[in-house]
């Protein structure tokens, strides 16, 4: 009987310890972080880049860029060198694949 009663403060404790732990690493990787914001001018110059004498696909890379919602990008890091740049896009946007009731639109980037 009086192991049953130590062991059972050490396992709540234990659990408290993880639980914030897990709670302190989420709140350090929030999307739309300040870290992030240097990313926005890059993804801009992107999609600069992108855009052509074509009328119709100028439209287009303009209508994604109004619907980038940069305080919901996030990062993933792939090797030493790239990283991943997830951007979510609005729900105003209209994509020609994925026309579902309700679609999940991200902007995703490989960068240096």
């Amino acid at each position: 009987m009086r192991k049953n009663s130590f062991l059972l403060p050490v396992f709540l404790l234990a659990t408290a310890l993880f639980l914030t732990a897990c709670n302190k690493q989420d709140a350090e990787s929030k999307p739309g972080s300040l870290d992030n914001q240097p990313l926005t001018g890059k993804v801009h110059a992107w999609l600069d880049s992108k855009r052509s004498a074509n009328a119709p696909r100028n439209e287009r890379v303009q209508t994604i860029r109004e619907h980038l919602d940069f305080s919901q990008l996030f990062t993933e890091e792939l090797n030493e060198k790239e990283k991943l740049v997830v951007i979510p896009i609005k729900s105003g946007f209209v994509a020609n694949m994925n026309k579902a009731d309700r679609p999940a639109n991200y902007l995703v980037l490989v960068m240096d």
